[in-house]
């Protein structure tokens, strides 16, 4: 099989299994030989992620209008790559009832 060059830069880190394993490449250039299997990149920048408009009503029957962002970065690439399957939406769940629970 043919090596793959994989070039990670700043601000990311890249995936891939080699024996079923997960393993992180930090920034820089790296060789991946078969039978390895590259998964992709993952952004360690932070990131800003726009919650939907949301209505709420508070402990006082006040309709409130809820609109939201959520700043975040992934600290630790492997463990949001194995317990997670779809970050932004869980993120996106979390908030939402998080900020139903202040009102």
């Amino acid at each position: 099989g043919a090596l793959k060059m994989i070039r990670v830069d700043r601000g990311q880190v890249a995936y891939f299994y080699r024996s079923g394993e997960l393993q992180i490449l930090q920034p820089g250039l790296h060789v991946i030989a078969p039978p390895d299997r590259f998964g992709g990149f993952v952004s360690t920048q932070l990131q800003l992620l726009d919650l939907p408009k949301t209505i709420h009503e508070s402990g006082d029957y006040v309709r409130l209008e809820i609109d939201a962002d959520v700043l975040y970065a992934i600290v630790d690439p492997a463990l949001a790559l194995i317990r997670v399957q779809d970050l932004e939406k869980l993120i996106r769940k979390t908030a939402i009832s998080t900020l139903a629970g202040i009102i």
